[in-house]
């Protein structure tokens, strides 16, 4: 195997070039020598042991985005868009709709794919089921909810958990369906192993960051007094209540969640209907 021969001086000329101050060295000779640095390196690794060898991404020199190259390389990219038009947005594009179609707990499954658990497919794209759903839940964010809630009980000295608080704005929610009100403009709650859960909110709420509790408060506050009057009651009337009892009651088999449970088991993350939990919360009328 050849030696390879790179002097401090010309080393020291590439690291002045990577780090943007005056060097001898050009950009094509600067990455010619970290080429036959990994080439070298991988040599070294076969002959020293056996086994995989570490892979370099492809050095090369990209053109700037706005140049012709570029430009006609992304068009070669993305084939058939009319007219020359924008190419149609692929979900894994846009980390955003992605993180929403995960939204669900290891189910395997992306947002519009039907299940024996769930209702009849619409037919709607994945992708205009996600936007329809990001509209509906803008009005409402579920973490400014939950959020609002640790407010309160933290303000009365009884920090709570996430189940808590999430077995909370459930009876917030049921309590304004068995009232026969409009449903809260937020996900719909899912069975999860511990029981019913709003993801959105438990995947973007801090409980314990109380600067951030307190600002949900203050919007919701500015925003929705009256729903805040609410949210604070339930919160208020279940913050001290034994978790036992309220899972007794919120888990049990005629529960929706129960009930959702017995049809689909293990399935977590298949939504609660909203009928059933109307029926539910109405039959009680105390939530």
């Amino acid at each position: 195997m050849d030696t390879l021969d790179i002097t401090p001086e010309r080393f020291q000329q590439a690291l002045s070039w990577m780090n943007g101050k005056a060097s001898t060295l050009g950009e094509k000779e600067v990455l010619q020598l970290l080429r036959s640095m990994t080439d070298r390196f991988q040599a070294n690794c076969r002959t020293l042991r056996p086994g995989p060898v570490a892979r370099f991404r492809n050095l090369s020199l990209k053109p700037h985005p706005l140049s012709l190259t570029a430009i006609m390389a992304e068009a070669e990219k993305n084939p058939g868009s009319p007219e020359g038009g924008p190419a149609p947005c692929r979900l894994g594009e846009n980390p955003y709709l992605k993180e929403l179609l995960e939204d669900s707990p290891s189910t395997g499954r992306h947002a519009g794919e039907a299940t024996p658990c769930e209702g009849p497919s619409s037919s709607l794209t994945p992708e205009q089921e996600v936007l329809k759903t990001v509209a509906a839940q803008n009005r409402l964010d579920s973490v400014l909810l939950l959020e609002a809630i640790a407010h309160v009980a933290a303000s009365a000295g009884r920090p709570l958990t996430q189940s808590r608080a999430q077995i909370i704005l459930y009876c917030l929610y049921g309590a304004r369906l068995g009232a026969g009100e409009e449903r809260l403009p937020i996900e719909r709650p899912q069975m999860w192993r511990y029981g019913p859960v709003f993801p959105r909110a438990y995947k973007k709420s801090d409980l314990e960051d109380r600067a951030a509790c307190e600002g949900a408060y203050q919007s919701l506050l500015e925003s929705s007094p009256l729903l805040l009057s609410a949210l604070i009651r339930k919160t208020e009337a279940m913050m001290a209540t034994p978790m036992a009892d309220l899972n007794a009651v919120h888990k049990s088999a005629g529960s929706p969640y129960g009930k959702t449970r017995a049809r689909c088991p293990e399935k977590w993350g298949t939504p609660i209907p909203d009928e059933e939990i109307a029926a539910f919360f109405r039959s009680r009328r105390t939530g």
